[in-house]
């Protein structure tokens, strides 16, 4: 029974590991995309490249948000299966806590989330209209 937990807490584990490197992800394809698009307005002196970058800004952030409260959810199903008695049966469900759309809005504005997004979309914001006023 005891390998059974293991194993189980093992598996929530991966997912978790999972979650965060696609936030990781996410974060590093919203950099990357923005960067090439605000290059291109600087290069051709156009600030409609800037503000296609607000696009990519909030599809990504709002997909950070999303592993962010997804991996949440599964740090609190590792946390139920682990104090879970070892002499009972593990079910190996890896279904986590329902995902709330409160909860996902509150990930938006968690420090992981917003320290990246937030100023990447300041610096298009500010770009276009540095760009406009040109």
């Amino acid at each position: 029974m005891p390998d059974d937990k293991t194993k189980y807490l093992e598996l929530v584990q991966a997912v978790i590991t999972r979650m965060a490197s696609n936030s990781f992800v996410a974060k590093g394809w919203s950099i990357t995309l923005v960067t090439a698009l605000l290059a291109l307005a600087a290069k051709d002196n156009n600030p409609k490249f800037a503000a296609v970058g607000i696009l990519p800004v909030f599809m990504f952030w709002s997909l950070d948000a999303y592993y962010l409260a997804l991996e949440k959810r599964f740090r609190d199903l590792y946390e139920i299966a682990r104090n879970v008695p070892t002499s009972s049966p593990v079910s190996f469900d890896l279904t986590p806590v329902p995902l709330t759309s409160g909860f996902w809005f509150r990930s938006l504005f968690r420090p992981a989330v917003v320290l990246v997004h937030a100023p990447l979309l300041i610096v298009v914001i500010v770009l276009i209209v540095i760009g406009s006023s040109h």
